[in-house]
């Protein structure tokens, strides 16, 4: 089924109700004693509407494209997390997920110390983790003006070490 073909179909009827010639645009409708069924469906329509005096037209079910397989939507409102009673759960939900040692968990210098092995390991290893990208980055200046001890400052020696 095509919905982009059309066919024009052409019935020649005497006044006495007998049909003279009849032709469609389909392969099996030309010539003047066609026989498709573009044919016999104008013919069955000009019967009913000589005997009844109207048509009724109505869509076939091969007419409306199919939607059995089409998603519909959803009107009802998500269910939350909290409310769902699920049987067995309480003796599940009852586990600590804290990876810290019992030790650091309310240490107030656990942040630099856990700062500070994320650092010096990304350092170590050249590979880098992706929980660095939270840290915030160091101060430049105040870090040339901190090795005030050494013969040259940072920058040169970053420099020098490119030279040929």
């Amino acid at each position: 089924m095509k919905k982009s073909v059309v066919y024009t179909v052409y019935v020649c009827i005497s006044f006495d109700g007998q049909i003279l010639e009849a032709q469609c645009e389909c392969g099996a409708g030309m010539g003047p004693n066609a026989h498709c069924k573009h044919v016999a469906a104008v013919i069955y329509g000009a019967h009913v509407f000589s005997s009844k005096g109207s048509v009724l037209v109505e869509n076939t079910c091969t007419e409306k494209l199919q939607s059995f397989h089409k998603v519909k939507k959803y009107t009802g409102s998500p269910a939350k997390a909290k409310d769902i009673n699920i049987p067995g759960a309480d003796e599940s939900t009852n586990i600590s997920y804290e990876p810290r040692k019992t030790k650091f968990i309310n240490s107030s210098s656990y942040e630099a110390f856990f700062r500070n092995s994320c650092i010096n390991f990304a350092t170590i290893s050249f590979s880098g983790m992706p929980i660095n990208q939270l840290f915030e980055p160091c101060n430049i200046r105040a870090l040339a003006h901190d090795h005030d001890y050494l013969q040259k400052c940072p920058e040169d020696i970053y420099v020098n070490q490119f030279r040929l």
